[in-house]
């Protein structure tokens, strides 16, 4: 591989279809500008047939499985290793930069920029009960080891350090019993998907935002009692960068904020 090239890794039919689009992009350009494009798949083939021969230039982007899913740990473990392989390889005191993009939260420690995708998929019980904790001890949730494997055994301990206190009878101190923190959960769940409901139902456009009117729309059925200047005031509040609208994670955020934030 020589001059500047881009190295896809994904599944066969996204790494080729990525090869093919990029490939159409630079099919007008001056060789000079042009780029080299390559793929293979990054759970399979991609470390024998490119590995080797990274050069400073290169350019390694890599679909990464969320491993959080046990069906997919092995598939990212591959993955990772592949990345590994090729971010530790040098040439002339330089390596390639490589690129992962995924919807695990978790920084690869080699690669040059992780990628992160925004999940709709709702947390596993030993999920949220990380994060939880991980942001009760004031951590950037982007720090944290969210593999299967990590998240299992941290749940084991904690089932562990549960059975302990229980024998010794100290049940009311450090822990928050399963049933109730599922009951929580639960809950949480159904507040969600009513919020999401009305903002589905005020996003007609089906973009995924929601602008000033739909807004005042939707948070109407949330909060009857505020006024529309209110809610403009409000809305205002959540979009600092003045883009004329908001997304769900937003709404959802507004949705639970206290009357004495809100007034």
């Amino acid at each position: 591989m020589t001059g500047r090239t881009v190295v896809i890794g994904d599944i066969p039919w996204v790494a080729q279809a990525a090869d093919a689009f990029l490939s159409k992009l630079f099919a007008c350009s001056y060789s000079i500008a042009g780029v080299n494009v390559q793929n293979g798949n990054a759970q399979d083939h991609l470390v024998h047939r490119h590995t080797h021969r990274v050069v400073r230039g290169t350019l390694l982007l890599c679909g990464r499985p969320d491993g959080r899913l046990s069906a997919l740990s092995s598939a990212e473990s591959s993955v990772c290793l592949s990345l590994n392989q090729a971010s530790s390889i040098q040439s002339i005191g330089g390596s390639c930069e490589s690129v992962t993009i995924g919807h695990n939260p978790w920084s690869m420690s080699l690669t040059k920029k992780d990628v992160f995708l925004q999940s709709f998929r709702p947390h596993f019980l030993c999920e949220r009960l990380v994060e939880q904790k991980a942001m009760a001890e004031g951590h950037n949730l982007r720090d944290i080891n969210t593999s299967p494997h990590n998240m299992l055994g941290t749940y084991m301990s904690w089932a562990y350090d549960a059975k302990t206190r229980r024998k010794s009878k100290d049940k009311g101190r450090g822990w928050t019993r399963l049933d109730s923190v599922m009951e929580k959960m639960i809950q949480q769940q159904i507040e969600r998907k009513a919020v999401n409901d009305i903002f589905q139902k005020s996003d007609v456009d089906k973009q995924g935002e929601l602008n000033v009117e739909q807004f005042v729309r939707a948070y109407s059925e949330v909060n009857p009692q505020m006024t529309s200047e209110d809610a403009i005031k409000l809305f205002d509040e959540y979009d600092p960068k003045r883009r004329g609208s908001i997304q769900f994670d937003d709404f959802l955020m507004i949705s639970k904020l206290p009357e004495s934030q809100v007034w």
